[in-house]
């Protein structure tokens, strides 16, 4: 096995189809996979690497540093390893070199996340001494089946009150900094 930089000429359809395999209820495209890479911040710290066994992927990892973790210690971390990979060592190594990598910027905190119904990610991280910090409870909807006719009417009441229904789009043509607001709204 291998590890190396993130090739982003090659690399994509093989990460999106691991992070997929790990997350089919999550499913990302390339697209957005890019999408996410372009709005990166530039000034800050972003890495990529992939694990290759017989010149395929077998996992990737990668820590980054934004929005979520703007302190210049803390970073978040991802380590997403082929189904049928894991429990190999892959994981294991990809934490490893995350880590050594990370080593220079003095690291306090890695942030990780997963799925508490994923047992073997929950064990690895608790072998590394990751603990649980927060917990995001999930919300679906059956677009299919929902029937919006309880809301007839809602969008009216809200905007008799002065409040205007928007796009993002929308807003960032008005506000500039649009993502900061809707940072600070959220925190």
């Amino acid at each position: 096995m291998t590890i190396r930089p993130f090739d982003p000429d090659r690399d994509y359809p093989a990460v999106v189809a691991c992070f997929n395999a790990n997350f089919p209820d999550f499913r990302e495209t390339e697209e957005e996979f890019r999408y996410h890479d372009d709005y990166r911040e530039a000034d800050k710290p972003f890495a990529r690497f992939v694990a290759e066994g017989n010149g395929a992927l077998l996992g990737f990892a990668q820590y980054s540093q934004g929005v979520h973790a703007p302190h210049p210690e803390k970073f978040d971390v991802d380590i997403q390893v082929l189904p049928q990979a894991q429990g190999s060592g892959v994981g294991r190594a990809l934490y490893d070199h995350l880590r050594d990598t990370l080593a220079p910027h003095d690291p306090r905190a890695l942030r990780a996340w997963t799925m508490e119904t994923l047992s073997r990610p929950v064990r690895f991280l608790a072998d590394r001494g990751h603990v649980e910090e927060m917990r995001v409870q999930e919300s679906w909807l059956d677009v299919p089946a929902f029937d919006p006719a309880p809301f007839d009417g809602a969008v009216a009441r809200v905007e008799a009150q002065g409040i205007v229904l928007t796009d993002f789009v929308a807003l960032e043509a008005r506000w500039p900094d649009a993502r900061r607001r809707l940072y600070d709204l959220a925190m």
